[in-house]
């Protein structure tokens, strides 16, 4: 059986650090206990373990910064949380927003082979259900990563993947958003921050602190 990180909480810190941009940069204790909703002491205490088991680089008044130690742990517990997606989506009839809270308590699951069978089940997919990048190695890679941000009003774009966020998700359910649907930026409001696009002449509201976490391709007028 493979190697893998103690404990699913160690996991759940390795993968906020990655999340909050840890592969480059130091992530800071108050970013960690904000968004892991523990106490600032609980979250020196498992950053020096963590340092000392060589996941993270850690500085204190800078934060955690993974090691390469550290960044294959967390790219093999998202690996196993986009297969375990991938299932409960296809085989289950799970939606979006269910596989991804489902899929964070499975993902922890300690025998790593169960994972690569379940992967080969399903045919190796590439994606999972949000669009995101099932890897077949040890590294973090995502083919989709321009936000609709990042487009201005006139563009057509194509949705291709949303972040792994549940408030997201929940938006992009109620909304009836999908991977692969054609979209057209209308408006761009900073002031309000937020965007107006239009799918099948149907115009959708989006905050900005969404549109962020959607990332499209420009497809041609």
């Amino acid at each position: 059986m493979k190697k893998h990180v103690n404990n699913a909480n160690q996991e759940d810190y390795l993968k906020v650090i990655y999340q909050n941009g840890g592969l480059d940069e130091h992530v800071s204790n108050k970013i960690l206990s904000q968004k892991l909703q523990v106490s600032p002491p609980s979250v020196s205490e498992m950053l020096l373990k963590l340092s000392e088991e060589e996941y993270i680089t850690y500085t204190p008044y800078k934060g955690a910064i993974l090691t390469e130690k550290g960044a294959e742990v967390t790219a093999t517990t998202i690996r196993n949380h986009r297969i375990f997606e991938r299932f409960l989506y296809d085989s289950l009839d799970y939606s979006l927003r269910e596989v991804h809270t489902l899929a964070e308590e499975l993902e922890h699951v300690k025998d790593l082979d169960f994972f690569d069978k379940l992967y080969n089940f399903l045919g190796q997919p590439e994606t999972c259900p949000h669009g995101s990048m099932i890897n077949k190695d040890k590294i973090i890679f995502e083919k989709y990563t321009n936000p609709l941000t990042s487009y201005e009003v006139g563009s057509i774009i194509q949705i291709k993947r949303f972040d792994d966020n549940s408030k997201l998700l929940e938006f992009v359910e109620k909304n009836s958003l999908g991977l692969g649907q054609i979209a057209k930026v209308l408006e761009k409001n900073e002031e309000e921050d937020e965007m107006i696009i239009s799918i099948n002449q149907d115009e959708l509201v989006i905050p900005f602190a969404f549109a962020l976490k959607i990332f499209v391709i420009p497809q041609e007028n």
